[in-house]
């Protein structure tokens, strides 16, 4: 069976409260979501052989790539080992 580690957006573990609530309805991040959610995966999800630690789900890094595009984040300084010290 094939197995994605997926996203709990109503997860407060490492925060004191709900992102849902935390965040407008109007944000961004929401509209990411929705326009991720409705591409089709199913020939990415197809090629899946699902051994191994599971992988993120391919849904949940593309919407963090283009919530990232979309906001100008700086995504070399978010990589392991990689920070403006080492410019």
């Amino acid at each position: 069976m094939k197995h994605f580690a997926g996203a709990n957006r109503g997860q407060t573990t490492f925060m004191p409260y709900d992102l849902e609530e935390w965040l407008p309805q109007d944000h961004l991040a929401r509209f990411t979501v929705e326009i991720v959610d409705k591409l089709d995966f199913s020939k990415i999800y197809s090629q899946y052989r699902g051994t191994g630690t599971a992988a993120y789900d391919p849904k949940l890094l593309l919407t963090l790539i283009f919530y990232g595009y979309s906001t100008a984040a700086a995504f070399r300084f978010t990589s392991y080992d990689y920070s403006n010290d080492k410019l």
